[in-house]
């Protein structure tokens, strides 16, 4: 096994809601296909996360998290945020695993 990172890493994403994520993409997709595809890409990276032999995973979330968000909530627990220039935004989810 190999040894842990002295890092951690920080995942920054917004909930995939239709018509609020990857509005470039349409057209040609739909805000609902588009979302889709946010949604399979951040479920895509946490999964990638996991993997990562750091010290301590963060995913500070820009709504409430989905299914997409399994990988995370099921392995690190909700931790309060802390941000140094000013208050959380009122729908912001921050998560974050225990420093081992």
């Amino acid at each position: 096994m190999s040894a842990r990172l002295p890092a951690t890493l920080l995942v920054i994403a917004k909930e995939p809601v239709p018509g609020r994520v990857k509005t470039r993409l349409t057209p040609p997709y739909t805000p609902q296909e588009a979302a889709a595809l946010a949604e399979a890409a951040l479920a895509d990276t946490l999964h990638t996360v996991l993997k990562v032999p750091v010290r301590r995973r963060v995913l500070v979330l820009d709504g409430v998290p989905g299914p997409c968000c399994r990988p995370a909530s099921t392995s690190w627990p909700r931790a309060p945020a802390a941000w140094t220039s000013g208050s959380r935004p009122p729908s912001a989810t921050v998560t974050a695993d225990r420093p081992s």
